[in-house]
């Protein structure tokens, strides 16, 4: 499934009534809130009850179409997640910098295959290696608006960036202690996943019939008519819900002021995630 702040929804499913969960949905939201109508005074049809009072009133005889919609959201705990951190290092060598975040990487590969991480579940993400210069000021400026002039001599700093997927939630906390064990100092982002969210679309999209029938119900009582039949159900959010991507939230971390205390910057509170559902409804009325 898919999209959060989060599920992602590619694509507009759009089925026909009777071939449709939302249509069963509303077909069971109306056969289950229709009741029989007690006759106005004089056993005459009542016409704010949608009856045809000999053709007059509001209502009248004439079978009409009416269109609404629904929309409604399921929370769903997750159980996975995903880590994006950055093995760091610095020096005045730019060979001696990759040669160090390399070796961190290593023992970062190492630590997590000791961990129980599956090896699919980790890549690299990316490689770089670049100068950085302290700014100092110009000996021939004074003030607080000396200008700044660059050390001649660079720090090279080279990173090795891993991406980590599919890790039980329960599980996090020692894979994040694993990385930090190996010398990782930076944990950039850490994001939750519920892997099986087709259950909580389903009653999302149930919720979302009934809402539109309740509304295509408010109208027709307004206009002194009564929902007969639901004719067309479309899905406006994804037909096949387990085809969605992981519905995601994510939280931005930093490592490096939690690593003079020794507390894992990863271990961010999970919150339930939104799956949602959409439906356009056409009723008849009379």
């Amino acid at each position: 499934m898919g999209g959060l702040e989060g599920i992602d929804r590619t694509g507009v499913g759009r089925r026909a009534f009777v071939a449709t969960a939302a249509g069963a949905a509303a077909a069971a939201a109306l056969a289950g809130s229709r009741a029989p109508r007690a006759p106005a005074q004089g056993g005459a049809p009542n016409p704010a009850a949608g009856g045809d009072a000999g053709g007059g009133g509001r209502g009248g005889g004439e079978e009409v179409s009416v269109r609404s919609n629904g929309t409604a959201q399921v929370l769903v705990m997750p159980d996975l997640a995903s880590m994006s951190f950055s093995a760091l290092a610095t020096d005045d060598d730019a060979q001696a910098a990759a040669e160090q975040a390399s070796a961190i990487a290593q023992r970062a590969t190492e630590a997590l295959a000791q961990a129980g991480v599956a090896d699919e579940s980790v890549q690299t993400s990316g490689v770089s290696v670049y100068p950085t210069y302290d700014q100092q000021p110009d000996a021939m400026a004074t003030g607080a608006g000396a200008a700044q002039s660059q050390d001649a001599s660079p720090t090279f700093q080279a990173s090795v960036y891993f991406e980590l997927s599919g890790i039980a939630i329960d599980s996090l906390p020692d894979v994040t202690e694993a990385i930090l064990g190996a010398g990782v100092t930076q944990v950039d982002a850490v994001s939750y996943q519920a892997s099986d969210t087709t259950q909580a679309y389903l009653d999302a999209l149930a919720q979302a019939v009934a809402r539109a029938t309740d509304s295509a119900r408010a109208i027709c009582r307004s206009l002194g008519r009564e929902l007969t039949a639901v004719s067309e159900v479309d899905e406006q959010t994804t037909a096949d819900p387990e085809a969605s991507s992981y519905a995601t939230r994510s939280y931005a971390t930093s490592a490096d002021s939690s690593m003079a205390t020794g507390i894992s910057p990863s271990v961010a509170v999970p919150q339930p995630i939104e799956v949602g559902a959409s439906v356009s409804m056409v009723c008849l009325a009379r």
